[in-house]
């Protein structure tokens, strides 16, 4: 500005400027300043403005009852210290966003609700629970129930098939879960401060073993079971890869997390970040490693939980992203924001923490 000014001076000095004064020059050149200046606020506003509303889905479905097709089940929600939802339950979510029937709970018997899952036929329900900090020796009365239950849904009787280890040190914990195709296994992760393990179990609890044990604090999260039975699907460190039943032949396949296998076993969707500045998006890959597409963008989580779940008929997707429950329309990519959920917070205890979609049972309309 100085040096324009000395300069600018010099200049009349050899030639002075008839049309206006030197003072006016620069008033003028400042009101041009300030009226760019304005003009790019209200372009950055109104850009802010648009990211905003996209962000709560005005622009890609309003929060608004969703429809499930003819034939669909029920989202259900799952966690623990729900107080205003019911304590340690996995609870069915109406149209509406909200929270009703209390499908499975164990208040004061059981530690965290931490995986769920229907299986095919919407009969009975798989799930897990952990007291955290027990381990070997621990005499806490929510640990007596932890491990691996099937939930009959028809007779209400609760098997927990897979109790504690006796050898557990207290940071071991039980993870998520899932079916085999044929209903007679169920895969299920465990971790602890310095490892992981992939589990296969007989639904009667008989035939416990290891698929797969890994070193280091990263878990392994969120099996899921090919329809066909050849292949499980798993995450550990961002990266997803299959393996067979037995542990063997790990393939990776793409960066990114919770993958789920679609019901005709056709693809698996996954979590992926940062597609673009501020953007997640939930996207699918065939199990070949070809095909991927991006099938709903998302606004960025914040380091909290992911979980993501197909609709019985693979029409749909569920996705619990942070505290936001969202549903997919897999061919119209629309995102409808379901519910805002209770979440896990360093001065609250963990409420919601994932979720499965029931399928109807074959005797049910």
């Amino acid at each position: 500005m100085a040096d324009f000014r000395t300069r600018l001076e010099r200049t009349r000095q050899l030639a002075p400027i008839p049309a206006l004064p030197l003072e006016r020059i620069f008033r003028l050149r400042d009101v041009r300043r300030r009226r760019q200046r304005v003009g790019a606020g209200l372009v950055a506003v109104a850009i802010m403005l648009i990211a905003a509303l996209a962000a709560v889905g005005v622009f890609h479905g309003d929060r608004r009852p969703v429809v499930q097709p003819p034939g669909q089940g029920t989202i259900d929600v799952f966690g623990f210290g729900m107080t205003d939802y019911g304590m340690n339950a996995i609870r069915t979510m109406s149209p509406d966003g909200t929270f009703s029937t209390v499908v499975a709970s164990c208040p004061r018997s059981c530690g965290l609700i931490r995986g769920a899952a229907w299986s095919r036929d919407g009969t009975q329900l798989a799930y897990t629970t952990t007291t955290f900090g027990c381990g070997r020796g621990c005499h806490h009365p929510y640990a007596r129930n932890d491990g691996v239950h099937i939930l009959n849904v028809a007779t209400g009787v609760d098997h927990l098939i897979v109790k504690v280890p006796h050898d557990w040190s207290p940071d071991h914990a039980f993870g998520t879960i899932a079916w085999s195709p044929d209903g007679a296994e169920l895969v299920y992760d465990t971790g602890w401060d310095h490892g992981a393990e992939l589990n296969v179990v007989n639904t009667d609890g008989t035939d416990p073993r290891v698929l797969l044990s890994v070193r280091g604090s990263t878990p392994l999260d969120q099996p899921s079971w090919s329809p066909d039975g050849s292949r499980i699907a798993c995450g550990r460190q961002g990266r997803i890869f299959t393996l067979t039943p037995d542990g063997s032949k790990p393939v990776y396949l793409i960066d990114g997390e919770a993958p789920t296998w679609s019901p005709d076993g056709s693809t698996i969707a996954y979590y992926l970040e940062n597609v673009r500045d501020g953007i997640d998006a939930i996207g699918e890959i065939a199990p070949d490693g070809t095909n991927q597409r991006i099938l709903a963008e998302i606004p960025r989580r914040y380091s909290l939980g992911v979980d993501i779940e197909w609709s019985p008929n693979g029409a749909q997707l569920a996705a619990m992203v942070d505290n936001s429950i969202y549903v997919i329309d897999r061919d119209l990519g629309n995102r409808h924001l379901l519910a805002r959920v209770p979440i896990r917070t360093i001065d609250s205890p963990p409420a919601v923490m994932g979720l499965t979609w029931q399928p109807i049972p074959p005797d049910e309309p």
